[in-house]
């Protein structure tokens, strides 16, 4: 054996040792350096082979429950900058924005996009897909999937202006652009138990999907698939989770 180890093969090694524990803040960490480079789904078999809340999913056979989660958007800022990451379009946005899950706080830390959409709804894909990334005090995380169809344009997207195509492009926001915006009006959702849908795979996420599909033009989308490259993570095992619907 090598006494050196690649920091890729150690971080492998740490992941599948902590299966199952919440390692918010290094999966964080984890994260978002993969979203600065392009993601290897392929690890992904050995990453998360044990794992059985993994992300995404076939949103299918959904139940609604008379004690169930509540959802409240308190977003009150703006988007700050957009920046082409490599994997991904990012939007940054400024500090305090917030959804309550139940009574629990989660804070708007970024938005970023996936194509094709990486959930699907009854079989039933998207050309693109949008997660607002939350995270409390405590460190957990609240994933808000927003899935885009094909329609008329959207003028709160294309207020986003071109999306920057090149690695390490960034601009900041002059106009002030709220991330509801980017929301379609109705907040109906499903819920779920899941993970993050890049290394390390991360479980014990909050998932909240939004069941209203914003428009986007013909143009918007290949905007979206000329900023990246496909991006979309394999639809994972539902293994018994419960999903839970609320309009």
């Amino acid at each position: 054996m090598e006494e050196k180890m690649s920091k890729s093969k150690l971080v492998k090694m740490v992941c599948i040792g902590l299966i199952g524990c919440s390692v918010y803040a290094d999966a964080t960490e984890v994260q978002e350096k993969s979203e600065k480079e392009a993601v290897d789904h392929s690890t992904s078999t050995a990453l998360a082979e044990n794992m059985m809340s993994q992300s995404p999913i076939d949103i299918v056979n959904s139940v609604e429950r008379e004690m169930q989660k509540s959802v409240t958007f308190k977003y009150k800022g703006n988007l700050a900058t957009i920046e082409n990451l490599g994997h991904t379009v990012q939007l940054g946005v400024t500090k305090g924005q917030m959804i309550m899950v139940n009574d629990k706080e989660f804070e708007l830390l970024q938005i970023h996009f996936h194509h094709d959409s990486e959930h699907v709804i009854g079989g039933k894909s998207y050309p693109v897909e949008a997660h607002f990334v939350h995270k409390s005090k405590d460190g957990k995380l609240a994933v808000v999937g927003v899935l885009y169809e094909e329609g008329k344009t959207n003028a709160s997207f294309e207020a986003l202006g071109k999306l920057p195509k090149k690695r390490g492009e960034k601009r900041a926001f002059k106009a002030n652009i709220n991330a509801m915006d980017l929301m379609p009006a109705s907040k109906s959702f499903y819920t779920y138990s899941g993970s993050l849908t890049t290394p390390p795979y991360t479980e014990e996420v909050t998932w909240v999907v939004l069941k209203d599909s914003p428009e986007l033009s013909k143009n918007q989308i290949g905007m979206v698939q000329r900023a990246m490259h496909k991006n979309n993570r394999d639809i994972q095992a539902i293994n018994g989770r419960e999903i839970i619907e609320k309009d």
